[in-house]
């Protein structure tokens, strides 16, 4: 069902030209299930498939009608997030969750091309390079702050 709503083969929403979405590999973090992105993600589409009817995308609104959740939107919830977990929403906004991790990637070794694939930027793509391949102001603000909740260890249990 995952792959359904969203996966290899499906088109990126995009002003450029038509582009493949990449294949999305999250795996499960079995250590903490708490923060198991992939734990979650199959819990959401179980919960969320009695309101899709016919809709294939992957988010949905949670306000009735339920439809498929817009780019705005997503943007919103996640900035909303962010500044919820306590980071500067005027200095980091939902775009720097790819700049933060592109660059992270990069920066653990990961190849130029696994990251344009999984990225969706195209092999001959110079958009890592002009725009996100930065040096961030401080390596740790931004992952320290949206994690700072769960250092705790009293809030993984």
């Amino acid at each position: 069902m995952l792959q359904k709503l969203g996966g290899e083969g499906q088109l990126v929403e995009s002003k450029a030209p038509p582009r493949v979405q990449p294949k999305l590999v999250l795996p499960f973090f079995k250590t903490n299930p708490k923060l198991c992105v992939a734990s979650t993600l199959k819990h959401y589409v179980k919960i969320t498939a009695p309101l899709r009817g016919s809709i294939q995308q992957l988010f949905l609104t949670h306000k009735k009608p339920h439809r498929a959740a817009s780019g705005q939107t997503i943007a919103r919830w996640i900035r909303t997030t962010l500044s919820r977990s306590g980071v500067d929403t005027q200095k980091f906004g939902a775009h720097s969750t790819r700049h933060a991790s592109t660059s992270s990637a990069s920066r653990a070794g990961v190849s130029l091309e696994v990251i344009k694939s999984v990225a969706a930027w195209g092999p001959k793509s110079a958009v890592f390079a002009r725009f996100y391949n930065r040096p961030l102001s401080n390596t740790h603000t931004f992952a320290e702050t949206v994690l700072k909740p769960f250092s705790d260890s009293e809030n993984l249990t």
